[in-house]
C-alpha cells in the first residue's frame, strides 16, 4: 500500500510534474535575460513546467544555432530552479511543417482523393478531357448499373453519344499548392514526409540536449494533426 505524503498532497510545489504547463510563448527577440525573467516568474507562482512554443512574431531564427542557444538557457535555469520544460515541436502549428519547410516539396505535402462527376444524356454528344492522371473512371446508367461507355475513351477525351442517360465520376490524387500560410497540412501518411520533419526538428534537439530528454526535458508536444482535404469537389 502507498502512503500519501499529505503535506504534499496539500501543497505539491516541490514537484513540477504536479504544477502548471502552461504555454510558454516564443513570439519577440528572445534573449537569455528575458527568459531567466520569465522562468523566475514562473517559479514564483508555481508553473514549473512551461511548454517552450515558437510563435508569429519571433525574430530569432527557429531551429538556427542562436534558437538552440537560447533553448539551453532555458534548460540550464530550469534545472538551477528546479523546473521541467516540454518543447512544442513546431513554429506555429499544426505539427509537421518544421516552420513551413517540410511542405516546399509537393511530394510531403497532404494528398488526397478528388472526384468530379459528369452527367451525359442519352441521344446527345458527350466529351470529356481526360486532363489528370485520374486513378478510376466509372459510368453508371440512370438505374445505377456500370455501363460500356468507357469502352470509348481514347487516351486524350472520351466522346460518344450514348443511347441512355449515364452519370461519369472520374478520381483522381490531389495535392494542394505550396502555403506559407493556411491549411499548412503535410502529408501524415508518409512516411518519407514525417521521416523529413522528425529529421529536421526532433533529431536537432536531440544532437544538442540529448543529456536532458526524460530529466529536464520531460517530452515534445505535438498539436493539431489533421486532414484537411476531407470534402471532394461540387
Amino acid at each position: 500500500m502507498t502512503t500519501i505524503d499529505r503535506e504534499f498532497f496539500k501543497n505539491p510545489t516541490t514537484d513540477p510534474a504536479y504544477s502548471v504547463s502552461g504555454f510558454w510563448f516564443w513570439n519577440d527577440l528572445i534573449t537569455d535575460e528575458k527568459t531567466s525573467e520569465q522562468l523566475s516568474i514562473m517559479k514564483r507562482i508555481h508553473a514549473n513546467q512551461p511548454v517552450l512554443h515558437a510563435r508569429s512574431g519571433l525574430v530569432n531564427k527557429y531551429l538556427s544555432p542562436d534558437w538552440l542557444d537560447r533553448v539551453s538557457h532555458a534548460i540550464k535555469d530550469c534545472e538551477k530552479n528546479g523546473q521541467s520544460i516540454w518543447i512544442y515541436d513546431e513554429h506555429n502549428w499544426p505539427s509537421g511543417n518544421c516552420g513551413w519547410t517540410i511542405t516546399l516539396e509537393e511530394k510531403y505535402r497532404e494528398h488526397f482523393l478528388q472526384f468530379s462527376q459528369h452527367q451525359c444524356e442519352g441521344g446527345k454528344p458527350f466529351h470529356l478531357d481526360l486532363n489528370k492522371e485520374y486513378i478510376a473512371i466509372s459510368a453508371f446508367e440512370e438505374n445505377g448499373k456500370e455501363t460500356e461507355l468507357l469502352s470509348l475513351a481514347n487516351k486524350g477525351s472520351i466522346d460518344c453519344t450514348p443511347l441512355s442517360g449515364a452519370q461519369i465520376i472520374a478520381v483522381w490524387v490531389a495535392v494542394d499548392d505550396y502555403e506559407p500560410t493556411g491549411k499548412l497540412s503535410v502529408d501524415y501518411l508518409s512516411h518519407e514526409a514525417i521521416g523529413a520533419f522528425i529529421k529536421s526538428t526532433h533529431e536537432k534537439y536531440k544532437e544538442r540536449f540529448s543529456e536532458a530528454f526524460g530529466s529536464i526535458i520531460k517530452g515534445f508536444f505535438m498539436d493539431e494533426t489533421r486532414f484537411c482535404n476531407a470534402l471532394p469537389l461540387d
